[in-house]
């Protein structure tokens, strides 16, 4: 496996750990991941520390397959995994090499961009950039990428059939060679006690009710949109505060947030708590009266979300893309259009209506119990069996 695997909560953490666990007499697995010592600090076996962020990568992942003759290399495919935009350009390099020396190729693709979605606002989304000439730029980078990969790739995973469609539709990948295996759920939380979160998290609370946004503070995922939801509750439900925990990814972003609290006079009512540790977030997820979770766009499975359902919390979430591919609105959590007088009107369904929240639960039991790590484990442990 060739992957980042921090934090805990990484998909190649949790899919490695369930191999090697359900696995571990019929398939041997290796990580290949970067180079920085906080690597070492995981309780994952074989743990090897390869390759460094920038365009030596593919080289460094490549002299290591030499050293170690495995029969399958899989890579986990995220943009920005290897560094900054000229490694993600030379991407295709790797799977390449790798063809060279014989070995199977796998490549799980966790984000898809559509040509359709490319267009200025998604510059401006992700670039922080009105330049039209992107425009058809990123348009050739995304089609060489993922044209590549169905190249020089033996088996393609993907966590949605909407993004398995994407990759078929608008570049002409063999839709045969791609396999939709779902995001899985963690099997089991720990329930972390009061007196075993950081201090400072619990103070800012003070017990008050509150909603949960977690997840980097990125353009992406429209952020901005709780604050407006949060003013048009506020009169009905003064009490309830908003969490928002996580890093920045765009720090002027996060000012514009900061600024826009400011605007609304919400400065008593929105907390950020910046990025939390697994326990801490693990806590305020059990903690929240529900889980907030905007998009500007959809085009990955989200990691968040398969939180959330091991928690049985009940949620809302835009009503786009992978989203509304898995979540049935109304039964396993609430789906809105990005307007904050539809994000208003489902926040204060799941305030007001216990018994929509208790039928909530009960379905996200069902689902946790679908897609625990175990059952994926099984299904990429049968797609390697199958290659070799």
């Amino acid at each position: 496996m060739v992957s980042s695997i921090l934090p805990a909560t990484n998909y190649t953490a949790y899919l490695i750990e369930a191999l090697q666990k359900r696995f571990s007499q019929k398939i041997e697995t290796f990580v290949y991941t970067g180079l920085e010592k906080e690597n070492e600090k995981t309780n994952l076996k074989n743990i090897e520390l390869v390759w460094s962020k920038n365009l030596a990568y593919p080289f460094q992942v490549l002299k290591q397959v030499l050293k170690d003759k495995p029969q399958i290399v899989h890579i986990q495919h995220e943009i920005n995994m290897f560094g900054d935009w000229p490694t993600a350009i030379i991407f295709p390099l790797l799977p390449f090499l790798l063809k060279m020396t014989r070995v199977k190729v796998v490549i799980t693709i966790h984000a898809v961009v559509s040509q359709k979605q490319i267009d200025i606002k998604f510059i401006e989304t992700f670039w922080r950039s009105e330049k039209n000439f992107f425009i058809p730029l990123v348009r050739i980078f995304f089609y060489f990428l993922f044209k590549s990969i169905g190249w020089f790739s033996d088996k393609i995973i993907v966590h949605s059939q909407g993004l398995k469609n994407i990759l078929v539709k608008d570049y002409g990948l063999n839709d045969k060679k791609i396999v939709v295996v779902l995001e899985g759920i963690p099997d089991e939380i720990k329930l972390i006690k009061n007196d075993q979160v950081t201090k400072q998290i619990v103070e800012q609370i003070q017990d008050r009710p509150f909603m949960l946004y977690y997840g980097y503070l990125h353009k992406r995922k429209k952020v901005e949109l709780l604050f407006e939801t949060l003013q048009l509750i506020s009169k009905k439900h003064p009490q309830i505060l908003l969490v928002i925990a996580g890093g920045t990814l765009q720090k002027d972003y996060e000012e514009e947030l900061k600024k826009m609290v400011l605007k609304l006079n919400l400065a008593k009512k929105v907390v950020f708590l910046g990025f939390v540790k697994e326990d801490d977030l693990n806590w305020l997820i059990n903690q929240s009266l529900f889980v907030l979770l905007p998009a500007s766009y959809s085009i990955a499975a989200s990691g968040p979300l398969a939180q959330i359902v091991a928690q049985h919390k009940p949620f809302i979430a835009s009503r786009m893309g992978v989203f509304e591919e898995e979540i049935k609105d109304g039964v396993e959590g609430l789906l809105a259009a990005n307007s904050a007088t539809e994000w208003a009107l489902k926040t204060e369904q799941l305030i007001e209506n216990r018994q929509l929240v208790k039928k909530m639960v009960g379905n996200l039991k069902n689902k946790h119990q679908q897609r625990t790590w175990s059952i994926i484990a099984g299904q990429t442990y049968n797609l390697y069996r199958k290659l070799i």
